[in-house]
């Protein structure tokens, strides 16, 4: 079989990782080339692995020496590499967002429609979790019912200065706008976001933690606790309640010390620690898709209803109230 060639637009923390993640795992597909605006970043990473350093994104996607694409730059530049991969006739994986507007995802959408194929996989990783995986195939069972409600928290210990609360929508909450929407297989239909009173260990000016509740199209309800600033550690929850049982997100299994008359558990303080391990199923995945030609995982469509949904958080948040989402019926092509 020919090997499939990548290429890479963006060397950043996240591109590397999965580069090196490719590089240890994979036979059938190689990585061949890079681009970053920071020519110092791709050279050092070219130099790592031997690969061949292009000027620009778009000259690495037209190159004929490069048969996959995969976009690890930052957010705001997404929308242009996707959509030229498409009309280079290249998968793409695009970590997300897919794009930073509804209006940007919504292009890649009907790029695909208008192709009538599938290019696009969208870097959801948690839906690469084992302990999603095993949450979800009880769902799926329906061993618990029918979902009445969900409670969801997703927690950081700690973030920059810089962070605001619109970032705790947009990086953090959005993961569980997607989460939610593949466990159940439902729409969210409308969301409110209500701002807690704020930890001493917010920034300045923000307003952590954020708590937001979503409306699913067949009345389940769903409840986020959004929280930038949890102090303890990184730590990810969620529980399920349905007609039947209560279902809840296995845990990490941390090493536990017993000593001094108390019992301490330790938890990871960062997300690449909880999630290393779907990081690398994501990407095996993509590469696997890239064997078989057909573009599994999280698709265009769920990028672009990941925009509609945090755009209605945004809105929620900065004008209060409950905001419609606004839902648009998926198309057949994105039907799984």
């Amino acid at each position: 079989m020919k090997c499939i060639r990548i290429g890479f637009i963006g060397t950043g923390f996240q591109g590397r990782d999965l580069i090196r993640r490719l590089a240890e795992k994979e036979s059938y597909v190689k990585v061949t080339a890079v681009s970053d605006i920071n020519r110092e970043s791709a050279q050092e990473t070219a130099d790592l692995y031997g690969l061949k350093v292009y000027a620009t994104g778009q000259e690495l996607i037209a190159s004929q020496e490069v048969d996959a694409v995969a976009v690890t730059s930052w957010g705001e530049t997404h929308e242009e590499y996707v959509l030229q991969a498409i009309a280079h006739n290249k998968p793409v994986f695009c970590e997300k967002p897919l794009a930073t507007t509804r209006e940007g995802c919504m292009k890649i959408v009907k790029a695909e429609l208008d192709a009538g194929k599938k290019y696009v996989q969208v870097g959801f990783m948690r839906r690469f979790d084992r302990r999603y995986q095993d949450l979800k195939k009880v769902l799926d069972s329906k061993e618990a019912g029918n979902i009445l409600l969900m409670h969801c928290a997703h927690r950081n210990k700690e973030v920059g200065a810089t962070y605001t609360s619109d970032m705790v929508v947009t990086d953090m909450m959005v993961h569980e706008i997607d989460i939610v929407r593949w466990l159940t297989g439902k729409e969210i239909m409308a969301v409110q976001i209500l701002k807690p009173k704020s930890s001493i260990h917010a920034n300045q000016n923000t307003n952590f933690p954020l708590y937001g509740i979503f409306e699913l199209e067949d009345g389940t309800i769903v409840d986020v606790e959004a929280n930038a600033a949890a102090y303890f550690g990184y730590e990810v929850t969620c529980e399920v309640v349905g007609e039947n049982a209560v279902v809840s997100l296995p845990q990490m299994n941390p090493v536990t010390v017993k000593a001094k008359n108390k019992k301490e558990e330790f938890l990871p303080s960062l997300w690449t620690e909880r999630f290393d391990q779907a990081y690398e199923d994501e990407i095996l995945a993509w590469a696997e898709s890239l064997k078989k030609g057909k573009a599994d995982g999280p698709d265009s469509f769920d990028g672009y209803m990941a925009a509609v949904c945090t755009d209605a958080c945004l809105q929620s948040l900065h004008e209060g109230g409950r905001i419609l989402t606004d839902k648009m019926e998926r198309p057949n092509l994105f039907i799984k």
